[in-house]
Formats: C-alpha cells, structure tokens, sequence
C-alpha cells in the first residue's frame, strides 16, 4: 500500500480524524490518501469471482480469505454463462479496428439498447468497508420509461419507444443517441 500525504489547498489544517474516509469540508482543504488496492486476483474459494484482497471479510485470514458481496459465501448460486453467440465472442476478442471501437464504446452501445433509465441520489457516506466504493443509493431510485407510444408525435422516442418502430426507423434514433456507433453492429 502507498500512502502520500499532501494539502489540497494552503491553510496548513490538520484533518479531522472524525471526518469519514473521503469527506471534504466545505472549504475543500482535506489530506489526501493514496491507497493502492494491489491486483484484483483473490479467487473466492465458493464461486470463483475475482476480489482484491481488501474486500475480504473481516473475519477471514490473508491466506484463506472469505468473501460474501458474490456469493455470500456459497449461499448463492447460478448456473454458468451460456456461450456467447460467435459474432459476438469475435466481436469483443478481435484486434481489429472496428472491434477495437466496439470494445472501447461498449458502455455507450449498451446505453442505446435500454429499456429505462435510473435517476437517484447518491451518496458516500453509510457502508464502510474495505476496497472499492460502493454504488450507493440515498433516498428513492426511480426508472424512467414513458409510455410506449409518444403522445407528442414530433417528438424522439426514447427508452422502450423505441422498440415499437420499424428496424430502419429504430436504428436512426440510436444512431442520433451516439452518432459514432457501427451502423451495421446495432441494425
């Protein structure tokens, strides 16, 4: 682990050791810590996941580490991934260029294919534990979908919309989502 220490800013305050893990106060002047998390490579012993060694349980040893945010401890199970269908495999194994593009603009191409959209607030604070954040949810998660026809006709359709025109008409408005998609790989 890597540690450096340094001032955001010049007041020369010290940190407040009550202050949790990341917070700033509102002046913005806080140390900052680096943490190095080391490779993510620790196998779970009930369901193979990969972990960094931090997100053990705390319970557990450094040579016989137990997780639970996978499997809770083998308490969980799914049966294994159906192959990919092979354009797809040779799609994200390929070094080729337009591959390459497909790889590095998965996010977005997943984006274009939603049925909903998740509009929350999010906080740091809660959850404390060792590894990486956690996604956390403060208050009420909402799904936007609309409805399934558009009730302004001049209007893009957007989310589940999409789905009830014709392949050319939807493939347009995906296009207008992320103008730089492979025309071919989202028809």
């Amino acid at each position: 682990m890597r540690i450096t220490e340094g001032l955001v800013g010049n007041s020369g305050r010290q940190r407040d050791p009550d202050a949790p893990q990341g917070w700033l106060p509102a002046d913005n002047i806080e140390f900052v810590d680096e943490h190095h998390l080391g490779a993510m490579n620790v196998e779970c012993s009930s369901c193979g996941a990969l972990h960094w060694i931090d997100e053990r349980l705390t319970d557990s040893s450094a040579g016989n580490p137990k997780f639970d945010s996978c499997c809770g401890k083998g308490s969980v199970t799914f049966p294994p991934f159906p192959d990919l269908p092979p354009f797809l495999r040779a799609t994200l194994r390929s070094d080729d260029p337009r591959a390459r593009d497909i790889q590095n603009n998965l996010r977005k191409y997943n984006n274009i294919f939603q049925f909903t959209s998740v509009r929350c607030e999010t906080t740091v604070h809660g959850i404390q534990r060792a590894g990486p954040m956690d996604f956390q949810i403060q208050g009420t998660l909402y799904h936007y979908m609309g409805p399934t026809a558009n009730a302004d006709p001049n209007a893009t359709a957007k989310y589940a919309q999409i789905y009830f025109h014709d392949p050319e008409a939807a493939t347009t408005i995906r296009l207008g989502e992320f103008p730089g998609a492979d025309r071919n790989f989202i028809t």
